[in-house]
């Protein structure tokens, strides 16, 4: 089984499907934003908590509360978003769950997945979370 992100990772990226880009700045619920994508809330909440954390979403609390982007989803690339979640060196771990490469010892992906990690990270850098959010 490949193994690119968590997830929670994964909630995090349906979610953003379904987030207005008009309500990024202003304002969403998470539980409507679980609802239109079908993800679980309790679990989406904890890393929407992660993205408070790490100040990519801030949080208001009390009737009328919910989240919105603290930067404009525009600058804020996927792989920062990505990062966020899972952790700066998510990129560097086996692709293969369970399955723990190092320099001398590594999966049968290994190095294919050295040259595609390259690119791809490129790809998710240059990327903003804009373009996987509804206009």
């Amino acid at each position: 089984m490949l193994h690119l992100y968590s997830k929670g990772c994964e909630y995090a990226i349906q979610a953003l499907t379904v987030i207005r880009l008009k309500e990024s700045r202003s304002g969403f619920s998470v539980k409507s934003v679980c609802k239109n994508a079908k993800i679980p809330e309790s679990f989406t909440r904890k890393i929407f908590q992660t993205l408070v954390k790490c100040h990519i979403l801030a949080a208001r609390s009390g009737p009328g509360g919910g989240y919105r982007f603290q930067k404009d989803p525009t600058k804020i690339s996927l792989l920062n978003f990505i990062c966020a979640i899972d952790g700066k060196d998510t990129f560097d771990k086996c692709i293969i769950k369970d399955f723990k490469c190092d320099q001398s010892n590594y999966c049968p992906l290994h190095p294919m997945w050295v040259k595609s990690k390259n690119n791809l990270m490129k790809e998710l850098n240059s990327s903003a979370v804009a373009k996987l959010m509804e206009p």
